[in-house]
């Protein structure tokens, strides 16, 4: 339940699903315009949507892997704004809130510069120490490191960083507090990364 604790509000951010990559993905275009165009409904084509549930998959496998039950994108779409749809891009093209929100005016942004280094290094920094693949989360890292000229990487929060290496989820979930039991077949232990 998002909210419960740190952990499970952190692995519910959406924002980190959609910001990072649909600033990437749209990066010509926002520099062209000024991102005077509609970012989610202009910017999220079928192709973008594919990636962003890529992306929402391997959130999806770290949270499982610590005993958190998050929601999809597309759930989330659904639960907050009644937006139906059978995959991501539907459910997106049904959110009428999303109708006018422009893009940001410059790749120099927070969607870039906040959610990259304190969501999803932590996302693939987890992933990592649970052996649970992140190859998508990885790309966008990396794209946005060489867009800002920034080491993420090294920016960013990890398993080390946030006092989390070598810890089993067990002791992972105690640490944050809150949490209730780790998922079925959740890796016992975390490697330090």
């Amino acid at each position: 339940m998002a909210g419960s604790n740190v952990l499970a509000t952190s692995l519910e951010n959406i924002g980190a699903v959609f910001h990072p990559a649909l600033t990437i993905l749209n990066a010509g275009w926002i520099e062209a315009t000024g991102g005077d165009f509609e970012y989610y409904l202009q910017g999220i084509t079928p192709s973008v949507a594919r990636l962003l549930e890529r992306i929402d998959a391997e959130r999806l496998s770290v949270a499982a892997a610590v005993g958190v039950r998050s929601m999809s994108a597309r759930e989330w779409l659904y639960l907050s704004y009644d937006s139906p749809g059978k995959d991501l891009y539907e459910a997106i093209r049904n959110t009428g809130s999303y109708r006018g929100i422009k893009a940001p005016p410059g790749i120099n942004h927070r969607y870039i510069w906040e959610d990259v280094p304190m969501s999803l290094v932590p996302l693939a920094s987890l992933g990592e120490a649970l052996d649970v693949p992140t190859p998508t989360i990885r790309m966008i890292v990396d794209l946005a490191s060489i867009l800002h000229s920034t080491d993420y990487w090294a920016a960013g929060r990890t398993v080390r960083t946030l006092g989390l290496a070598g810890m089993s989820v067990r002791q992972i979930r105690q640490f944050v507090g809150g949490a209730s039991r780790p998922a079925h077949g959740a890796r016992p232990r975390a490697k330090g990364a």
